[in-house]
């Protein structure tokens, strides 16, 4: 039985889905330890500049952006990619913490995952559509045609990783 869980709480957002059942115990633990984050996210006392609206799951910066300056090669680097599914990865976090953009379109993607030149393999564009159907719903969202954002999880993982 797959088991699937999304929980928002203010700008922190979490997907889970699994083959496993879901104890209530770990539920009320998950639940818990996101309303801490909830709480302590700079964003989660003031609203955003929209409204509150994050931009269909994409990651609101708290203070217009992450400030790295990292090429993608060095992103890569950093999560220790290997499969063409760690490229795109690390191409959308250049992308959106680098770049500071809120989503990012599929050539948008293809141009970062070719400038990281130490780890691009020309089959990984060949594979673009399988690669992306597999990080959709774990690490991406799908916020329209051929757009995409970092999931807020993702996005917090790779602040940290890369900071």
């Amino acid at each position: 039985m797959t088991s699937k869980l999304r929980i928002r709480a203010g700008a922190v957002e979490f997907e889970y889905e699994a083959d496993s059942d879901l104890s209530f115990e770990n539920v009320k633990e998950l639940i818990a330890s996101i309303e801490s984050l909830a709480s302590a996210s700079p964003s989660a006392s003031a609203p955003a500049p929209d409204g509150g609206a994050t931009g269909g799951g994409a990651p609101t910066p708290a203070s217009g952006g992450s400030g790295l300056k990292l090429h993608v090669n060095s992103i890569a680097g950093k999560i220790n990619a290997k499969t063409g599914a760690d490229v795109a990865v690390a191409a959308a976090a250049y992308l959106q913490l680098v770049q500071d953009k809120d989503t990012f379109s599929r050539s948008e993607l293809v141009a970062a995952m070719k400038s990281a030149t130490k780890f691009y393999n020309k089959n990984y564009l060949s594979n673009l559509t399988k690669i992306l159907n597999g990080l959709v719903g774990s690490k991406f969202n799908q916020t329209g045609t051929d757009q995409y954002s970092l999931t807020q999880a993702e996005h917090a993982s790779l602040e940290t990783t890369l900071a």
